[in-house]
């Protein structure tokens, strides 16, 4: 049995599309559609007792792409080539 878990955003009000492998064979399927939550707000209630005031913090921090931490390792690399003034 082939198993597909995909989460897909919602084109439409009424409209999902999900795109199938191409080795997946079957003519007949079956879906199941759960909505989902944001995963931090999901994991927070039970991890509550284990964590750091730091660790909720980053927790609810917005993630940056590889591209945007790319980005930023650029900029931080070009303002590292500027000459140093003396004291």
């Amino acid at each position: 049995m082939n198993a597909i878990r995909k989460i897909i955003q919602r084109q439409g009000r009424n409209t999902i599309t999900v795109e199938l492998p191409e080795d997946f064979e079957a003519e007949t399927i079956e879906m199941i559609l759960l909505p989902v939550e944001d995963p931090v707000k999901e994991a927070l209630p039970e991890l509550e007792g284990n964590l750091t005031e730091l660790q909720k913090l980053l927790l609810k921090a917005p993630s940056m792409t590889v591209e945007e931490m790319n980005e930023i390792e650029e900029k931080r690399n070009a303002l590292n080539q500027w000459p140093k003034k003396s004291a």
